[in-house]
């Protein structure tokens, strides 16, 4: 019985010849490194490695001290990563794990220092094991490891921060010894816009509308002069409670039929975006 083989679509076939095989298509590796992410072995990891020569900054404070990465070990991403005073900026969004040990040493007894991952200057809540430090005569040197897998923003900052845990006294890192690492390891984990939030600023005129389970605005406002800020999405949507002398306009949105505007009487004002524009009404409270 014969056998019939599927046609092999080589890199240099046009998008008429993959169109005509369909499904029955085979593509070639030299295809499918040049046109899909991640096919045939083509992707590359993207990950950052820091270590710190520093040896006089005291991670044992009361309040979070920054630790002080400040050698770039190794980079596989250039335009993704970019370390300043300890901290690093991410420019792609994704889920990245954040990863670091630190070493460090002090001559007071009982030193006990905690390590937290911290992302714009806001701690996760990640922390890892404290590092213990005995005393002068026995253990000079301990370490604090933590790791965590953490949603990244473009922009966001990332950056390992210490606090005290024990007793007084100066424990510094010992140079080289330190590494902080992150690595992507997926794209972002939700479509643009699925999420919400909350805004409390008094008389606001700019509404957010890029968040497809809306933006709450919690703040009466008395202004009648509003604009959609850049950034809309399908599906974008805002609520905000008003109380005005005379009826509120957009610059950039269409007023749709809803609750007659009433003067000096609190009502909702909810504005929306449906792909082809900008609209708003009004809700009676």
């Amino acid at each position: 019985m014969a056998t019939n083989f599927n046609t092999v679509v080589s890199s240099s076939a046009s998008n008429s010849q993959i169109t005509t095989q369909g499904n029955d298509a085979l593509i070639t590796k030299a295809y499918a490194d040049a046109n899909y992410s991640g096919g045939g072995g083509g992707s590359t990891v993207s990950v950052a490695q820091y270590g710190s020569t520093d040896t006089t900054t005291d991670l044992n404070s009361t309040g979070f001290t920054i630790v002080p990465f400040n050698v770039t070990d190794s980079i596989t991403d250039t335009s993704n990563y970019s370390l300043s005073s300890g901290r690093v900026t991410i420019t792609d969004a994704g889920q990245y794990m954040v990863s670091a040990i630190v070493n460090a040493t002090g001559s007071m007894q009982r030193g006990r220092v905690g390590i937290e991952v911290f992302i714009n200057a806001t701690s996760t809540g990640y922390r890892g094991s404290d590092m213990y430090l005995r005393s002068s005569g026995s253990l000079v040197f301990s370490s604090s490891g933590i790791s965590a897998l953490v949603d990244l923003s473009a922009g966001d900052i990332v950056d390992i921060r210490s606090i005290r845990q024990g007793n007084t006294g100066t424990i510094t890192m010992n140079s080289g010894d330190s590494v902080l690492s992150i690595t992507k390891i997926a794209g972002v984990s939700e479509a643009t816009g699925v999420s919400s939030s909350s805004d409390n600023t008094a008389n606001v005129t700019s509404i957010d509308l890029s968040k497809v389970a809306g933006t709450y605005y919690t703040s009466q406002s008395n202004t009648t002069s509003y604009s959609v800020a850049t950034g809309a999405v399908t599906g974008g949507f805002a609520y905000i409670t008003i109380n005005t002398s005379s009826e509120p306009t957009f610059s950039n949105a269409t007023k749709l039929s809803g609750e007659p505007w009433t003067s000096s009487t609190t009502l909702k004002m909810v504005i929306f975006n449906d792909g082809t524009g900008n609209f708003f009404y009004f809700l009676k409270v």
